[in-house]
């Protein structure tokens, strides 16, 4: 059996409101995996009761999704697990998906990843060979594969090691575009993915963009313009572009007027270099 750890990372929600707490605490009852629960919560959750395989901690000033990670890679390495598997609080997991990471064939792949759908629509793993768009980018069939590929982070399962190797997770990216970094670093080693035929349902919030708050968006610009700007450089003049069309379909069609803004604001700075 494969030496998981899982790390779930919550926000304004219990534990055991999260659609896969049942499957997970009984899976570490029965010694079968590290539960690491990050919880990022302004109220602590006093309700989970804590063991060897269940670890608990509160940050109320809500550090992100990297510090979690983080916090968790040291954990599943001082506690000998070999795998780190991320979930956020919403994905639904089941139990053929980890039936196949605890006892299935995954030594020797870089990560392991499921199929990700999001209303009805595959959004994970997608192929990395060029500027990744939901509307125009090409999904990937289950099975292993040496393409570059960019993955969501809920979902995924990489290696303890191989995370060390990469010096864990980019601090630059406390929350949004950690994927995109991570699996960008992941395409530089030399090893295949393994993509499950396993399929879970996860809710992206840029699925409904016209909906999202200025504040997340204004996350997601930075990580985004980071990541393009300062890591996948091959496609920074195609995410410039998209960008640029970004804020024009936002200022004829959203009725927030203040998303075009931040678009052009960020489009402007990065054509100054700054």
């Amino acid at each position: 059996m494969n030496k998981l750890a899982v790390v779930v990372t919550l926000y304004q929600k219990k534990f055991s409101e999260t659609p896969s707490a049942d499957l997970l605490i009984t899976a570490a009852e029965k010694n079968e995996l590290l539960l690491i629960i990050y919880d990022n919560s302004q109220e602590t959750d006093n309700e989970i009761q804590t063991n060897k395989n269940i670890i608990y901690t509160s940050h109320p000033e809500n550090k992100g999704i990297c510090s979690a990670y983080n916090f968790a890679l040291q954990k599943a390495s001082e506690l000998g697990a070999d795998w780190l598997i991320l979930l956020d609080h919403d994905t639904k997991v089941s139990d053929e998906y980890l039936s196949a990471l605890l006892r299935g064939k995954i030594d020797g792949f870089k990560a392991v990843v499921p199929q990700i759908f999001g209303q009805d629509t595959i959004i994970s793993p997608l192929l990395a060979d060029r500027y990744i768009s939901l509307n125009d980018s090409q999904s990937i069939q289950s099975g292993q594969t040496e393409k570059p590929i960019m993955a969501i982070n809920s979902g995924s399962a990489v290696p303890v090691d191989i995370l060390q190797s990469v010096g864990g997770f980019n601090e630059a990216f406390p929350l949004d575009f950690l994927d995109h970094w991570l699996f960008w670093r992941l395409n530089q080693i030399g090893q295949p993915y393994l993509i499950l035929e396993t399929q879970l349902k996860h809710s992206l919030s840029v699925q409904t963009p016209s909906a999202m708050s200025t504040t997340r968006y204004a996350s997601i610009l930075a990580g985004e313009a980071l990541y393009y700007s300062q890591y996948n450089l091959d496609e920074f003049s195609n995410y410039r572009k998209h960008l640029m069309l970004r804020s024009a379909k936002q200022f004829l069609k959203f009725k927030n007027r203040q998303l075009w803004r931040m678009s052009l604001k960020t489009l402007i700075q990065l054509r100054r270099g700054k």
